[in-house]
Formats: C-alpha cells, sequence, structure tokens
C-alpha cells in the first residue's frame, strides 16, 4: 500500500510539473540579437575594434587598470571575405563586451574627454551592440559544433578548430557557461563533460564545491526530465519537435510509446552526424551509377552553353547545377539581403509567422519580385534550369548564417492543407537553393535518410522534388543545413509549388509514382 501510494504521488508530481517544464523551455527561445548572422557579427567585430582604439587612446592620456587589462586580452581576430572565421574567436569577442565589459564601459565613460565619451555612448548604443543572450547562444554553438563534428574538449579549451587556433583559450567560467548552455538546451551528456573540464580549471574550493554539485544537479534533472516527457510524450513531441532539442532525445522519449519512431529518430540523428563530418554512406557500386554531365535545353538561355549538372539521387531527383550565378550577382544580392535580415522562425503549417528556435539558427530576408531587377533575374535563372514557372513560388529568400548556425533535419513540403489556407497555391512542388559563398568548413546540404551530402560551392545551386508525381509528400527528402564550422555561409532558398506547372510537370497516375 506504501508503494501504491508513493506511486500515485509522484504521478501527481509529475503531471503538475510537465506544464512547468513546457513553459521554462519554451521561455528558454529568446531571441539574440547579433550572433546568429555572420554579416552582423562583422559588424559587431567593427565596433569592437572600435572601442579599442577609443581605449588606447584614453590610457594614453589617462591610464586605467580595467583599460589596459581590456587592451591586453585585445588580438587581431581572423576574417575570410569580411566574416569572423572561428567560432571561438566569436564567442570570445562577444565575451568581450558583454561578462567582462562593465567595469571597462565604466572607465570608457568616465573619460575627461568629450570627444571619446561621445564616441564611446555612439558606439554603445548602437543596435547592434550584443547582449548576454548572444555570448549564451554563441556558447551553445560551440557545444552543437561540439556534438555534431566530434570536436575534443580539450582541443576547443586550447582554442583549436580543424587546425584553426584562436588567440584566446576556455577558461574555467567558459567552461562552466558552456555546461549550463547545454544543460538548458538537454545536451545533458555535454553538460556534465564541461562541468568536469570547468572543475579542472577553477581551483576555488567553494567554486568546486559549487560545480559538483551542479554535476549532480544535471544528472537528477536529466531523469527528471525524462520521466515527465514520457508521461506525456505527444504534448512533448508536439511542443518541441523542431525546436533544437536534439532527436536522440526525443527518441528517447517516445521509446515505449512508439518505438518504430523512436528507432527513426536516433537513426536519422546519427546519419545526420556522419554526413556533417564527411563520411560516406553510399558504398561505391551506388555512386557509381551517378554521373556529370552537360545538358542540352531548348531554352534560349542556354543557346550559347550547356548546363553544368551533376546528378546526386535518381528518385527522388537531386541535382547540383554549377555556374549558375555570378560573383558579382552573388555579391548584390547579399548585399540587398543585408539591411533586411531578421532572425529564422520555422513554421510548421502554411501561413503562420512562425517562431525562433534552437532548431533553425540564422537570419533570414525575403526579397518580393519586382523589388529589384536582380530578383528577376533570380526567377529567370530557376525556370530556365527547371522548366517550371516561378510566377507561384514564394519570395525569393536569402539566409546568412553565423555562428554555429545550421538548419535541423526538416522537409520543406507541408504534407496537407485545405484550400485557403494559405495565400500561396498548393503545397511546395520543388525547392531551388543557390550556394552563394565559399564556407571554410561545415554547412553542408545532407539528406540523412538517402545518404546524400552536398557541400557549399558557391555559385553552384542544388535542385529537388519535395513531392511525388502523385501530389504527395516524398519524406525520403528529409534535408538539414550543418552547422558552419568555420566561417559563414549564404544561401538563397526557391520554393517552387504546385499550381502553374500543370503544362510542365506531368503528374502521376498511382500513389507510388
Amino acid at each position: 500500500m506504501k508503494f501504491v501510494a508513493e506511486t500515485c504521488i509522484l504521478r501527481s508530481i509529475l503531471s503538475l510539473l510537465l506544464p512547468l517544464l513546457v513553459v521554462l523551455l519554451e521561455n528558454h527561445y529568446v531571441e539574440a540579437d547579433v550572433y546568429n548572422s555572420a554579416s552582423q557579427l562583422a559588424s559587431v567585430l567593427r565596433l569592437e575594434k572600435r572601442l579599442v582604439e577609443l581605449a588606447q587612446e584614453l590610457h594614453s592620456d589617462e591610464p586605467n587598470e580595467e583599460l589596459n587589462r581590456f587592451l591586453a586580452d585585445s588580438h587581431p581576430i581572423q576574417t575570410f571575405g569580411g566574416s569572423i572565421v572561428s567560432p571561438l574567436d566569436a564567442y570570445h569577442m562577444l565575451r568581450r563586451l558583454t561578462s567582462d565589459f562593465e567595469p571597462v564601459r565604466t572607465a570608457l565613460l568616465a573619460a575627461r574627454q568629450p570627444d571619446i565619451e561621445g564616441n564611446v555612448t555612439e558606439v554603445l548604443s548602437s543596435p547592434l551592440f550584443p547582449n548576454t543572450t548572444d555570448l549564451n547562444e554563441s556558447a551553445f554553438a560551440l557545444v552543437r559544433l561540439q556534438d555534431i563534428y566530434d570536436l575534443s574538449t580539450s582541443d576547443l579549451q586550447r582554442g583549436r578548430i580543424r587546425g584553426h587556433r584562436s588567440p584566446w583559450t576556455l577558461s574555467g567560467d567558459d567552461c562552466a557557461r558552456l555546461s549550463q548552455q547545454s544543460l538548458s538546451h538537454m545536451e545533458f551528456e555535454l553538460a556534465e563533460v564541461w562541468n568536469k573540464a570547468a572543475q579542472q580549471l577553477i581551483h576555488e574550493q567553494q567554486r568546486r564545491v559549487e560545480l559538483e554539485r551542479k554535476l549532480n544537479s544535471i544528472r537528477a534533472t536529466r531523469e527528471l526530465v525524462l520521466q515527465l516527457a514520457r508521461r506525456q510524450p505527444d504534448q512533448f513531441i508536439s511542443k518541441f519537435a523542431g525546436s533544437g532539442i536534439p532527436l536522440g532525445f526525443l527518441g528517447r522519449v517516445v521509446e515505449d510509446a512508439d518505438p518504430t519512431d523512436s528507432v527513426a529518430m536516433q537513426d536519422i540523428e546519427r546519419r545526420y552526424k556522419r554526413l556533417c563530418r564527411g563520411e560516406a554512406l553510399l558504398s561505391p557500386a551506388v555512386t557509381s551509377r551517378f554521373h556529370c554531365a552537360y545538358k542540352r535545353s531548348s531554352d534560349p538561355f542556354f543557346r550559347l552553353r550547356p548546363l553544368k549538372t551533376e546528378l546526386l539521387w535518381p528518385d527522388p531527383l537531386i541535382v547540383r547545377f554549377y555556374d549558375v550565378t555570378s560573383p558579382r550577382q552573388r555579391g548584390r544580392l547579399s548585399r540587398l539581403a543585408g539591411p533586411r535580415l531578421v532572425t529564422s522562425k520555422v513554421t510548421g503549417r502554411p501561413g503562420e509567422s512562425g517562431r525562433s528556435t534552437q532548431g533553425r539558427v540564422g537570419k533570414m530576408a525575403f526579397l518580393p519580385r519586382g523589388s529589384d531587377p536582380l530578383v528577376g533575374q533570380f526567377h529567370r535563372l530557376v525556370e530556365a534550369f527547371t522548366g517550371l514557372s516561378s510566377e507561384t513560388a514564394e519570395d525569393l529568400q536569402v539566409v546568412n548564417y553565423g555562428v554555429g548556425g545550421h538548419y535541423e533535419p526538416h522537409v520543406d513540403f507541408y504534407g496537407s492543407y485545405e484550400i485557403g489556407d494559405f495565400s500561396y497555391p498548393r503545397d511546395r512542388l520543388a525547392t531551388f537553393l543557390f550556394y552563394l559563398n565559399s564556407v571554410g568548413a561545415g554547412g553542408a546540404t545532407v539528406f540523412p535518410l538517402l545518404g546524400v551530402a552536398a557541400p557549399p560551392v558557391p555559385g553552384s545551386a542544388l535542385f529537388w522534388f519535395n513531392l511525388r508525381r502523385s501530389g504527395l509528400a516524398d519524406s525520403r527528402t528529409v534535408h538539414a543545413s550543418c552547422p558552419v564550422l568555420l566561417g559563414a555561409k549564404s544561401i538563397a532558398n526557391f520554393w517552387l509549388h504546385e499550381s502553374g506547372q500543370e503544362f510542365r510537370h506531368r503528374c502521376g497516375t498511382s500513389e507510388d509514382e
């Protein structure tokens, strides 16, 4: 009887705590302003350089211990194409301007030189000046990169990523921050790893005791969250699928209620990570059937030159086109989108405004047809390369990925809808994805179920069908944008809809076609 009573009490507590857990997790995903955009981080770097110049000028006239410490911790940050190369450098820059900055701010604003004070005020009032959320989210971006690319904790501590060396190393406080952000995003194993790393670097006894207690708390939280989620798995999945919570953890949540879905989720996560790491999932016997070729087209656009194509998968068709855009076109498009960039969002239904989540980290801008002649050129390119109409396509979407920017496994189709649900006609038939720049490392587009990976190649474009010829959604087209490991990534998306393709794309006569 005592056991039954205790069980009933536990169930009551769990049922009461689940709504609280939902609220806490939903509130966690708040928007940061700059960390998720490479172009805006470049602007922050310019702000930081300006502050260093002002600090040097003031320190030469009015020596100050805090300014001296700020200047001593200032190191050149490597950039490529205007973007910060290493996410470790971006993290340290954000830390210098947020958690470490208050005494420096005080010293700068206390200057007895009006010109310096005015310039400092101007820099600090910039809408792109980072906040603590940017710092915390950039910390978790490092954790995400570690998880996806199997980076060693010791290398990250020493400032090393794939041969690139940062002038900074991670302190005990940095490791503690990475542990806390891992816990907040349900990366429990990595939360333990970074907690132990912090304990090795922090020698103050009281702090070490606090970290040990935190380690026990991490383990207890993992089991509690799992119990809470398993009590109402459908509610948990509907709330947090696509929100950045690891697919492996979601698979554990449903393993009792739906073992098949559990295996599928965990399998997608494993294949996704392996493809991002550059591992080959397809045998040479399979890939030998794919090929590159010059294709002729009846479109006048290709009268003087054939299409350079690479078949990546035959069914569903996935093909890469080369030399689609010129450097001038790509540069102009990025500049055109720059002022319009907002935090990327995801939506589960047509017509929804969307929500920002850790499942999709970046900035996006929509460029309507007619907003600039360049946008019309991209519409014309899509029609020439695919033979489909862009009249019913969605607005051209430009995406800019910053520190650890990514988009976890997802599909582009909506799957089911009712007429009148949204302004675009019917479902997304196909996707045309332009690559706009070179990426130092990472950033591939991968299809986990098919074993296909397409690294970003500037000037090329990826094309695939999201629907079968029958009009039914093709779930094999689950795809993801791997996190950017070094450098930055910019793409442009075109979603072509079913309506308007009646005389351009043959329909199927069976559901499986």
